[in-house]
């Protein structure tokens, strides 16, 4: 697939968030400009999803809104999508979704 420029179809919640919200379908290797940061999508995200605006390693608190929401189970590198294979529930286990 082609590499095309993508400007606003991340969704950045709170200046203080890591990772921003797909505004529609994204195709890997697409780049994303959001805010003063562009990168490189590292697989389809579907719309909805979370991406990494940042590298983010494993412990690091996942910040959306302005506020934690969980924390990454490995790490993450920017441009990665966020999902329950790298991510986990600070406040409910993660089975019980």
């Amino acid at each position: 697939m082609d590499n095309k420029n993508t400007q606003n179809n991340l969704l950045i919640l709170s200046v203080k968030d890591n990772i921003g919200i797909a505004r529609s379908n994204l195709a890997q290797n697409t780049t994303v400009n959001a805010d003063d940061k562009t990168f490189n999508l590292q697989q389809d995200i579907p719309l909805g999803h979370k991406i990494a605006t940042q590298n983010i390693k494993q412990g690091d608190k996942i910040i959306k809104c302005g506020i934690s929401i969980g924390s990454a189970t490995q790490d993450i590198p920017q441009g990665a999508q966020l999902h329950l294979h790298n991510v986990k529930s600070d406040y409910i286990p993660t089975y019980t979704r």
